[in-house]
């Protein structure tokens, strides 16, 4: 089991958005889901849905697999929803940096669409590892084939002075 990853702030504004229905206004709640008296996912529902995402197998001490890529939003579709698969690659990239640092600069690049059937396998190279920043190159594969590519900075949060 790999550590939990800070990643579940990105992920509840990337949930909340995929399934939300801007026409009418109203989350798309799958039964038995408790609301909050706003008619929002309440935060505690919110991780329970959403840690699943986040559990990988550890195949290497670079490279993480998951097979977990449905989401609700979905419907009949096979293909899976580009901001998991940003968020599960950039959870893989954080798994191994120190806890210190953060994101802070990120791209990527879809390849070929994800299929929710198969599992995908995010590799992940050290390009670069620092005091105060590092950077990761990470690759998702999915039969054998590259899927998805991000390089992803990460540095030391720090106070600036900030001028007017």
């Amino acid at each position: 089991m790999v550590r939990p990853s800070s990643i579940y702030r990105y992920a509840f504004r990337l949930f909340s958005t995929a399934e939300h229905n801007t026409s009418s206004r109203s989350f798309h709640i799958s039964k038995g889901r408790r609301l909050d008296e706003s008619g929002a996912p309440t935060m505690t529902n919110f991780e329970e849905h959403a840690k699943r995402f986040f559990v990988f197998e550890r195949v290497d001490d670079d490279a993480f697999r998951t097979s977990d890529l449905s989401t609700s939003r979905q419907g009949p579709s096979r293909t899976a929803y580009g901001g998991l698969i940003f968020a599960q690659a950039l959870a893989a990239a954080e798994n191994t940096v120190d806890d210190k640092l953060k994101p802070h600069a990120i791209h990527s690049f879809f390849v070929l669409s994800v299929d929710t059937s198969l599992p995908v396998q995010y590799n992940v190279r050290r390009i670069r590892d620092g005091r105060s920043f590092c950077l990761r190159s990470v690759e998702g594969v999915q039969d054998g084939k590259i899927v998805f590519t991000m390089q992803a900075s990460f540095n030391v949060v720090s106070f600036a002075l900030l001028y007017s």
